[in-house]
């Protein structure tokens, strides 16, 4: 039998460090905010309940500010005990978010952003600033 390769093949691999983050506070929200405010490009995805976008409710939002980093913000979710953002976490969420998805000098990104933007502007959130789908 014919070895490939030579004698001595060794896959070299090397670990990608990767921070996923919940957000589930009011304080962790404002940081996030303030880092979206900094940043040049977000990507942005919303869980949904549905694939049409005229019924579909927001399940929750996530955003990566960078490489193989992300903020997940759930809104429902079956073993939610109380609210983590006030009396209408949907609403506390959006009204905190509204600013930066609303501002065209920071690039949104996003797999189906268009759809996301549908949903969101049923909120009153008018998505500016996309940059690629």
């Amino acid at each position: 039998m014919k070895q490939i390769g030579g004698t001595n093949n060794s896959l070299k691999t090397s670990k990608i460090e990767k921070k996923y983050n919940s957000i589930t506070s009011k304080k962790d929200l404002k940081e996030l905010i303030t880092n979206i405010k900094a940043s040049d490009l977000i990507s942005i995805d919303l869980e949904t309940t549905s694939v049409n976008p005229m019924t579909a409710d927001i399940v929750g939002i996530s955003f990566s500010l960078k490489t193989n980093s992300g903020f997940y913000i759930p809104v429902m979710y079956p073993e939610k005990e109380k609210n983590n953002f006030g009396e209408d976490d949907l609403m506390e969420v959006l009204s905190s978010i509204k600013k930066v998805l609303e501002d065209s000098s920071i690039k949104k990104i996003g797999q189906n952003i268009k759809y996301d933007s549908l949903i969101l502007s049923r909120h009153g959130i008018r998505v500016t600033g996309i940059y690629f789908d």
